[in-house]
């Protein structure tokens, strides 16, 4: 498992949840839709300190157990069995798998006791994990999520499957065994539908996959461009990029495919579509210089998004609860991930990497990130700690274009 490593960086960051200045919170809860189409709302960001990570002792965890624990936490700004531990979580003695939580700071206060009677061992220690992150945090844990992502295998080889994988990248499973150019995977837990583009046909066809079945159908498959399927978070439509009418435009369909409406009328190219949380706007990323625009999901006009500090951002990623867009900032042949907030503002940069994904508290990043030459891992990031974990995804080749579900 690799350990956990800081990220430097160059400029100061907030903390950008649940520590987040109230100031900001509420310019950022003042944020109306409608009111921006006319006169943007510039949010300036204060830099806060970004030293909350928790120190936390585990007492009587061993091997794979204490392997769940130490990952799941370090990922949510914990530090385990780092000196100074302000928390303790322990072992239960007899009855099953558990852990009681105390508070060291001032004391010893027990502010949590657990037992699980079911599941596997990593099960277990997931569910324990997410309780001791709700009730330091106050956030929903991650442990029991999992992720989309493709894999290239071998590295080099222009072949190319979409797996998943639990958050911490255990347990992956190929979805598709096509071995060919596949890209762009977006996915609804609830309804159990994937999309993504295939060129198993020679064309870039955009693909919907039920997870559950297996069974597979062709959403798009116009001559030119079909690329970036993002499903709506109540996974009714489906927005995409189709050259269909010659330029490369926002589109929405049904999550089925046809009703196919146009949403963007520009001259430069779209890319990267991504949903607002409430499903009523759409980012995506456009201009000669690619900047993120935000479009209202029944249609108007595109404005783009303020923007301070960014020069040419792609792939945006909207935080669940709303009050951020992670994107990539490219300059050259350097990738680095950074955040603005949704209503516009100042651009801050995380660390080096691609493809951010939000998980569904809002707090972590999934995104990729290089090593040397053209490998490529996904990562973990606490956003607010700058705390970093790779995936233990090697052996599957290079993985990229992650996206994280339920």
């Amino acid at each position: 498992m690799t350990s956990v490593k800081s990220i430097r960086v160059t400029v100061s960051t907030p903390v950008l949840l649940a520590g987040m200045l109230m100031t900001t919170i509420a310019m950022l809860g003042s944020f109306s839709p409608a009111l921006a189409q006319d006169q943007p709302i510039v949010v300036k960001v204060d830099p806060v300190s970004t030293s909350d990570i928790i120190p936390i002792r585990l007492s009587g965890y061993s091997g794979e157990a204490y392997s769940v624990l130490d990952f799941d936490l370090s990922v949510v700004g914990f530090r385990v069995n780092g000196s100074d531990p302000s928390f303790e979580l322990a072992a239960l003695d007899e009855g099953g798998f558990g852990g009681i939580l105390y508070d060291l700071r001032g004391g010893k206060k027990q502010v949590l006791g657990k037992r699980y009677n079911s599941g596997s061992a990593r099960d277990m220690a997931h569910a324990l994990a997410d309780d001791v992150v709700a009730a330091v945090r106050k956030v929903p844990g991650i442990g029991k999520t999992k992720i989309l992502f493709r894999c290239e295998s071998p590295a080099g080889s222009k072949r190319f499957e979409i797996y998943m994988a639990d958050f911490d990248g255990q347990n992956p499973r190929p979805i598709t065994r096509d071995r060919t150019v596949v890209r762009d995977p977006s996915w609804n837990p609830v309804t159990g539908m994937a999309y993504y583009v295939s060129y198993l046909k020679g064309n870039p066809d955009i693909i919907a996959h039920n997870l559950r079945s297996g069974q597979r159908s062709v959403i798009a498959n116009f001559g030119g461009t079909n690329s970036g399927p993002a499903i709506s978070p109540d996974g009714n439509r489906l927005a995409m990029i189709l050259s269909r009418d010659g330029n490369q435009e926002l589109y929405l369909s049904s999550a089925s495919g046809g009703n196919f409406t146009r949403l963007s009328f520009t001259s430069q190219m779209e890319v990267a579509p991504c949903w607002s949380p409430a499903g009523d706007q759409i980012c995506v990323t456009s201009g000669a210089r690619p900047m993120l625009h935000l479009v209202n999901a029944n249609g108007g006009q595109m404005r783009r998004l303020q923007m301070a500090g960014a020069s040419h951002a792609t792939e945006p990623s909207w935080s669940p609860d709303g009050r951020w867009i992670a994107f990539t900032q490219t300059n050259g042949s350097r990738f680095s991930v950074y955040v603005v907030p949704a209503g516009g503002g100042d651009c801050i940069n995380l660390v080096s990497g691609e493809d951010p994904s939000w998980s569904p508290n809002s707090r972590t990043l999934v995104f990729t990130r290089r090593v040397g030459g053209d490998r490529r891992v996904l990562s973990l990031l606490d956003v607010p700690t700058k705390q970093v974990k790779d995936l233990p995804l090697s052996s599957l080749g290079n993985c990229t274009q992650p996206t994280w579900g339920n």
